[in-house]
């Protein structure tokens, strides 16, 4: 088969399987054992390879997980006191068979013993679930071993068919936030460069799905207090307290509340701007602290971004009159400066539940915007 005719091939099975998904503010997705009622299966065509990579993987893990379930699912763990290695009990069998199914456990055995090896076991499945990697059996991590196969089912199928409507088709060189993994990472050359830790908005004040491009950097921004956060949380303070303002060294400017470059300011040291409808940006923070959270939904819409300064370093080499030295000075001076860059980088806001690492390790997230429905 040519070229062409793969590509036509491509192109009518993503126009088949697209449907339009609205997109809603809805509470979390339910309980975890509450059955899941899956979108229906998808017919791949038999020229699999034609497919982009992403969605081979993501297919190949569906028809793994179906198989599992044909085989009878994977055990609900009895729940109970936060597991230890070194702890002997009998739900460690039940833990064990769990942790086999899902190929997070190399060896079965019947031993009630919780093991290293059995530790290793619970730390890679909390690594590919977003929770902490601490090697325990807590709440948490019990709940998400209790999630149904096919609510995991469904939510591989309803990531298929994201990735499928969105039509992925970003280049070589980008910036991908996923909202729902709470983590970006910079593409160049084809190769992603690093990944690191976002803070994005909180269910009721979501960040919004985006694709755009950043085309300035702002360094040492101003703060414009968005008149919703301005309502809701700052005129409440001020109204208590006269001197809220001057201590925040904020002011007003045109009606808007205005926050000046400094150490208290929530954007930190550097914003990165791309055009957009909702007001969207994405920047530093002067609260590194909270990237060690595990659930990091915390935000009003904007995303904040680990080592942003890194990012602001990799996007200014080579811009006309920067290089490294320079930067590092403009950061040391905390004064405002903008940068247009001669080459605007892609960025894209997805909200991925579920996804396969060119490794083949399956990974899952919480549906915290509850986005993953038919």
């Amino acid at each position: 088969m040519n070229i062409s005719s793969i590509a036509i091939l491509l192109a009518a099975y993503l126009a088949a399987c697209t449907s339009a998904v609205p997109v809603t503010t809805a509470a979390p997705a339910p309980a975890p054992l509450q059955e899941a009622v899956a979108p229906p299966p998808v017919e791949l065509p038999s020229q699999i390879e034609a497919l982009p990579a992403d969605l081979q993987r993501l297919q190949a893990a569906i028809a793994a997980y179906e198989a599992i379930a044909a085989a009878g699912g994977w055990p609900v763990v009895p729940s109970g006191q936060t597991l230890r290695p070194g702890d002997q009990d009998a739900r460690i069998i039940d833990v064990r068979k769990r942790l086999f199914a899902g190929k997070d456990l190399l060896h079965q055995s019947d031993s009630e013993i919780f093991d290293q090896e059995l530790a290793a076991a619970v730390q890679r499945f909390q690594q590919r679930h977003g929770l902490e990697e601490d090697g325990l059996i807590g709440r948490k991590t019990l709940q998400a071993m209790n999630v149904l196969i096919s609510q995991r089912i469904a939510t591989l199928r309803y990531n298929l068919q994201r990735i499928q409507r969105e039509n992925r088709v970003w280049g070589d060189r980008f910036i991908a936030v996923n909202a729902a993994a709470t983590t970006y990472r910079l593409v160049e050359n084809g190769t992603t460069v690093f990944e690191r830790r976002v803070i994005v908005g909180r269910p009721n004040w979501q960040t919004p799905l985006l694709n755009g491009a950043i085309n300035e950097i702002v360094l040492h921004p101003t703060w414009t207090v968005p008149p919703r956060i301005a309502r809701l949380e700052l005129l409440p303070r001020i109204k208590r307290d006269a001197g809220y303002l001057a201590r925040q060294n904020m002011r007003w400017v045109d009606g808007m509340i205005q926050q000046a470059p400094g150490p208290g300011n929530p954007l930190g040291k550097v914003k990165f701007v791309f055009p957009n409808d909702d007001s969207i940006y994405l920047h530093d923070t002067n609260v590194p602290s909270l990237f060690e959270l595990t659930e990091r939904f915390l935000s009003h819409g904007c995303i904040r971004l680990s080592n942003a300064e890194e990012l602001a370093h990799r996007l200014l080499d080579g811009e006309p009159g920067w290089n490294a030295q320079k930067l590092t000075e403009r950061f040391a001076n905390v004064a405002l400066e903008r940068v247009r860059l001669t080459r605007p980088i892609p960025v894209h806001i997805v909200y991925d539940t579920a996804w396969v690492d060119p490794a083949g390790t399956i990974n899952f997230r919480d549906d915290v915007y509850g986005l993953d429905r038919p």
